[in-house]
């Protein structure tokens, strides 16, 4: 019943709506907008939804088992998110939570209208992202929706043809990027084939999702993913950062200058840096590393070394290659 429990807030929070910030302890989950815990007697299932009215929906009572109770509060959830007045209120707070709407976002930011496309998690094979001077971040939901934040929606094109989903357009050159987000949520049970992104400037972050591959570049910003189940990535950024968690077959991260922070395993890891820092965090000591940086230290298991090091035998299961230009590369392992 904790193992459902925990599933069950991992999946309220892979919503990701508007940039949930999860805080899980003893009185239970809380988001932005959303929080489930005990009531005033100590049950579970109280839904308040983070309003001026402070509106709650209380679930005991009518539900003597936990299972019943767990799927009813993520019902009620998911009936709430997809109310407009849920949304209303979400750009609302947003409002008052940054600055104003009217002039910092414009006042045709929100939801983009997706629903002539008939995009399933059955009928979806594919995300092609080409956007630009936004930070795009790509999460589950129970339908497709694509929202934005300080975007005007009229910016950003979605398509969807022959099982291929392509999300385009974003702001002009020379706009600020920080905060000016596209949220796309794809439907909960999507598998996809590929995730293909290209940006000039900006952020791309992989949240939650399955894909065989995801194949990702930026020039000047930041790449993110962040434990999901794609057991190929090849990423590139030539000014910025890659943050790369997971479990993966094959992963290859490449910046030009700026870092790349890993934590994960990998049947063969490529971390490379032309000018700054790779630290990687690995969750296997079964695993070979060689380290080489040209200019500048490298330490391994909290060993210090200098031009090239070699950790681990050649029959680990796992293959991991640090390259570092100038600057330093730092490994770590967390058993």
């Amino acid at each position: 019943k904790i193992c459902l429990l925990v599933g069950v807030l991992l999946v309220i929070a892979g919503l990701g709506l508007f940039g949930f910030t999860v805080v899980q302890g003893a009185t239970g989950f809380h988001s932005k907008y959303i929080s489930i815990g005990m009531d005033e007697d100590g049950e579970l299932g109280l839904l308040n939804i983070h309003d001026g009215t402070k509106v709650s929906v209380n679930t005991n009572g009518e539900y003597g088992d936990v299972e019943e109770r767990i799927d009813n509060i993520v019902s009620e959830v998911y009936d709430l998110v997809g109310t407009q007045e849920f949304w209303d209120y979400a750009a609302q707070s947003d409002n008052s939570n940054h600055y104003n709407q009217s002039s910092a976002q414009g006042s045709n930011a929100g939801k983009v209208d997706t629903s002539a496309l008939g995009v399933t998690a059955e009928s979806i094979h594919k995300l092609q992202l080409d956007l630009q001077n936004v930070e795009v971040k790509v999460g589950i939901h129970k339908e497709l929706l694509v929202t934005t934040e300080r975007v005007d929606k009229d910016l950003i094109d979605v398509t969807f043809e022959n099982g291929v989903l392509t999300v385009s357009g974003g702001q002009p050159d020379g706009s600020r990027v920080d905060d000016c987000e596209v949220n796309i949520y794809l439907p909960i049970g999507t598998k996809l084939t590929s995730v293909i992104g290209e940006m000039g400037t900006g952020t791309i972050e992989l949240e939650q999702g399955y894909a065989d591959l995801a194949q990702i570049s930026v020039n000047t910003g930041k790449i993110s993913i962040e434990e999901c189940n794609i057991p190929t990535v090849n990423l590139e950024c030539l000014t910025g950062e890659i943050e790369l968690s997971g479990n993966f077959s094959d992963a290859n991260a490449n910046v030009l200058t700026g870092s790349v922070d890993f934590e994960g395993t990998s049947d063969q890891l490529n971390l490379e840096c032309l000018t700054g820092k790779v630290d990687a965090e690995l969750r296997s000591t079964n695993c070979r590393v060689d380290a080489a940086c040209d200019n500048g230290p490298i330490e391994i298991a909290e060993q210090k070394y200098t031009g090239s090091a070699t950790w681990g035998d050649a029959s680990a299961a796992s293959v991991v290659e640090i390259s570092v230009g100038t600057g330093e590369i730092e490994v770590g392992f967390d058993h």
